[in-house]
This record gives structure tokens, C-alpha cells and sequence, in this order.
């Protein structure tokens, strides 16, 4: 009426034992358990490790593996939104930096070891931050503006020369690096430059108006 099993300690993922009472007369019906191991680690979590404090719709997953469920964890301040139980979670960030972690579980209980990634916080401000900071250098510029700012796409750069010139408009990364230049003509009076910065990333950009007379400079948020 009772038996003791060895189960591999590799390669083993489910199987059953059954039991069946016998006599002189033959079999009766035979009973059966199911026995399943304990979910594997996951493997690996996808998603970003640095974050800008209070981002909204920022997606973790990990592989998914049929039978098994998903329990996960993230920093103090940060809240799943979406996804708890499966292997893909929406996660809105809090203003600390930490990890996000996952494990998993199934039918026989929960893997106690967990898989993490570590999250940083960026050096990075809400848009409308950024705006409000370049409004002011704009009114500290020296006559230099640029319209609209933040943009899409397109902006248009306005500036006073005191004589006729040649001028050279660069705009740079936050890695300091030239994504447009472009030289041209001033006239005396004001002067407008058209730049398309489309095809960039969103973030933060920075605009060189570089004459004989010096250099002046702006920052142009891109959406």
C-alpha cells in the first residue's frame, strides 16, 4: 500500500503514478497522481534599465513557459499595472532606482529563486520641465529663439545680426555630438533658420549659432 520514489534531479518536468488493487479476480481501477517539478528559473527579463522617475507604461517580461505563472516584484515607489500572474507586466516607475524581479510558479509551488535586473534612474526631467527651463534661456539668449519648442520635427530658429555674415547652425546631442550643421547667409536685422530634426530620437538637443561675433546657444526639446 506504499511505495518510495527517486525522482531525477535533472531533466524531470512531470509524470504520473498510478495504482491498481489486485485479487484472484484481476484488476480493479487504477487511481493516479500526477507529479510535476518545480518550475525552472526564468530565464532572463526583458525591458529597460534606466528610467526616468515617474515613467508610466514601462513593459517587463520574461519567456513565457506553458503551465507555469509569473509572480513579480519592483522598487519601493514603483507600481505594476498590468500583468501580474503572466509574464509580461506594465510597470509605472517611482522616483528611487532599483530591481525588477520575477518567479515562477506551478502546479507543485513556487521557485524560490528569483531572476533580476537592476534598474537606474536617469538624469532626466518631464518634457514640460525641460520646456519651461529653455523658456527662460530663450529670454537670456541674447536674441536667439527657437519656435515651437518642444517640436515634432520641424523648428525654426530666429536670430539678430548686426552686420552681414556667414553663420553655421550645428545641433548636437547630449553626447556632444553634431546630428545637423548647416551654413548659410545673414543680413543685418533678424534672421530665420528652418531645421528638421524628424528623423532624431526624442530627448534633448542642443543648438550652436556660431558667427565672427561669437557663439550663442539654445536648448530644443524633441518629442
Amino acid at each position: 500500500t506504499s511505495i518510495t520514489v527517486s525522482i531525477p534531479t535533472t531533466g524531470f518536468t512531470s509524470a504520473s503514478i498510478s495504482v491498481a488493487a489486485q485479487n484472484a479476480c484481476g484488476f480493479g481501477t487504477a487511481r493516479s497522481l500526477t507529479l510535476s517539478a518545480l518550475p525552472a528559473t526564468p530565464s532572463a527579463i526583458t525591458g529597460s534599465n534606466s528610467v526616468c522617475p515617474s515613467a508610466t507604461g514601462l513593459v517587463y517580461s520574461t519567456p513565457a513557459v506553458s503551465g507555469v505563472s509569473y509572480t513579480w516584484t519592483v522598487p519601493t515607489g514603483a507600481s505594476i499595472t498590468a500583468g501580474q500572474g503572466t509574464n509580461s507586466i506594465e510597470v509605472t516607475w517611482g522616483s528611487v532606482a532599483g530591481s525588477v524581479t520575477v518567479k515562477a510558479k506551478n502546479a507543485c509551488g513556487t521557485n524560490n529563486t528569483a531572476k533580476t535586473l537592476a534598474v537606474s534612474l536617469a538624469s532626466c526631467r518631464l518634457g514640460e520641465e525641460l520646456a519651461e527651463e529653455t523658456a527662460v534661456e530663450t529670454a537670456m539668449s541674447l536674441d536667439l529663439l527657437v519656435y515651437p519648442n518642444p517640436t515634432v520635427g520641424n523648428a525654426t530658429v530666429v536670430f539678430g545680426s548686426e552686420v552681414e555674415g556667414k553663420y553655421t547652425i550645428n545641433v548636437l546631442n547630449a553626447l556632444g555630438q553634431v546630428v545637423y550643421s548647416k551654413t548659410a547667409s545673414s543680413t543685418t536685422g533678424e534672421n530665420t533658420h528652418a531645421i528638421d530634426i524628424s528623423e532624431l530620437s526624442s530627448g534633448l538637443y542642443f543648438i550652436n549659432l556660431m558667427e565672427d561675433s561669437g557663439m550663442r546657444s539654445l536648448r530644443l526639446v524633441k518629442k
